[in-house]
């Protein structure tokens, strides 16, 4: 669970009776004079929800479980493994009970999929499993190919707030500005879009410089550096709070959100986008 700071209502009295602000309305100056002043009364509101921290993923294959999940158990039983190997992302979800699992896979032995991160919940059998890619290192000049946060019906049940996505990529020699990755500057570049009920581009990006320019934060990485040894790198892009976008993104329980991969980025080694945020109460 997470505790969200979500508002702070500041009462400023005057003459003509009680003034209501916004935090956030008030540069630092003002909010120290006001503060040492004794005229200001805090109200904190506090928000506990499920935190969300996914990647976006391109669906393989769909299947169901034949026999329910153990708690803090790695193994899950399915209908048919047919088309999935080790290293494949996995979904399960439980769509009545609001719940929904992520992990890897490490092995396969017939219908048994043994993952990577504990199950922290007793999924039924029948329940809808879903195996996917998250390496979008993909060819999508012919045929763009899209990762989502929500792979299909069920899926992740309930509303989200994306408060930013984490974009990680790894190369085989360094990157600079002019290019993505370590690739020249993309043709039709890199989309990020929004579905809810309407399609909404939400930006596009074909160089680092791109990305360098929309995020909060931007580090990349050299092979050469004996405490990285990696080239490539990682970026913060922040919806939320007011020195970044200044809104989350909400995304309803059928809604989605995307990023779409056109053209062939299969010269990087990873490109990976974790989505993170907390679930509308």
């Amino acid at each position: 669970m997470s505790k969200l700071l979500v508002i702070l209502l500041l009462l400023i009295p005057t003459m003509g009776g009680a003034m209501d602000y916004n935090r956030t309305n008030l540069d630092r100056r003002e909010w120290d004079k006001f503060e040492a002043s004794g005229e200001v009364r805090t109200i904190v509101a506090n928000q506990y929800s499920d935190t969300l921290i996914i990647p976006l993923l391109n669906k393989k294959v769909t299947t169901s479980l034949t026999a329910p999940t153990t708690l803090y158990g790695y193994n899950i039983a399915v209908v048919s493994a047919a088309g999935m190997i080790a290293g494949d992302y996995v979904r399960v979800v439980d769509p009545a009970g609001g719940r929904y699992y992520s992990g890897r896979i490490v092995s396969i032995a017939t219908n048994t999929l043994t993952m990577d991160t504990q199950i922290d919940y007793v999924y039924v059998t029948g329940s809808q499993l879903y195996t996917a890619i998250g390496n979008m290192a993909v060819n999508g000049s012919v045929t763009p190919v899209v990762f989502k946060l929500r792979l299909g019906d069920p899926s992740i049940p309930k509303a989200v707030d994306i408060t930013q996505i984490i974009i990680q990529c790894t190369t085989s020699t360094a990157v600079d500005l002019n290019k993505f990755g370590n690739l020249a500057a993309l043709a039709r570049g890199v989309t990020f879009r929004r579905v809810n009920g309407h399609v909404k581009n939400v930006f596009n990006v074909k160089t680092n410089f791109g990305i360098s320019g929309l995020a909060t934060s931007f580090e990349s990485y050299k092979a050469s550096n004996p405490a990285q040894a990696v080239d490539g790198f990682v970026s913060h892009v922040r919806f939320a709070g007011q020195g970044d976008f200044g809104v989350a993104l909400r995304v309803e329980s059928d809604g989605n959100i995307e990023v779409v991969i056109q053209d062939n980025l299969t010269g990087l080694l990873a490109l990976r986008v974790v989505a993170t945020g907390h679930v509308v109460q």
